[in-house]
């Protein structure tokens, strides 16, 4: 896997897994981001932790653009990871809430 850290710069996060590429953003959020996938072929969906690593949001992924809300979540820090069907975790990181 080759991370292409860019959130420092742009607040978007791009993770691109060989011909795989994912993308979150906006981070920080208010409580709802977007997350971007191409070039996946595989049957994915999200999942979203808080620091405790308590399941938040569990949710289907399409390719393209996919809405994640996770409401009206406390400012914090939330941790995701993209899980593939047939092949485990494709992508994770961190999005941070802030209202």
């Amino acid at each position: 896997w080759i991370l292409v850290d860019t959130m420092a710069a742009t607040g978007i996060e791009a993770l691109n897994t060989g011909k795989n590429s994912i993308g979150v953003y906006p981070n920080p959020h208010p409580g709802a981001f977007t997350i971007t996938l191409s070039n996946v072929n595989a049957q994915c969906h999200v999942e979203v932790y808080n620091i405790l690593g308590e399941g938040i949001y569990q949710s289907g992924l399409n390719s393209g653009a996919n809405q994640v809300n996770i409401g009206s979540r406390a400012n914090a820090v939330y941790f995701y990871r993209i899980i593939a069907e047939g092949v485990g975790v494709i992508g994770n990181g961190k999005v941070i809430v802030e209202h």
